[in-house]
């Protein structure tokens, strides 16, 4: 029990630090083409 639940903790933190990162990341992209960095 208690090393499925050190991997479900580890599985949540990867997924959590992986998911927002690649959101805002594409999000500020398409919203600001003027920001110089989508021309």
């Amino acid at each position: 029990d208690i090393d499925n639940r050190e991997q479900s903790l580890e599985n949540s933190e990867v997924k959590a630090e992986e998911a927002p990162k690649p959101k805002p990341a594409f999000k500020p992209k398409f919203k600001r083409p003027d920001s110089g960095e989508n021309t």
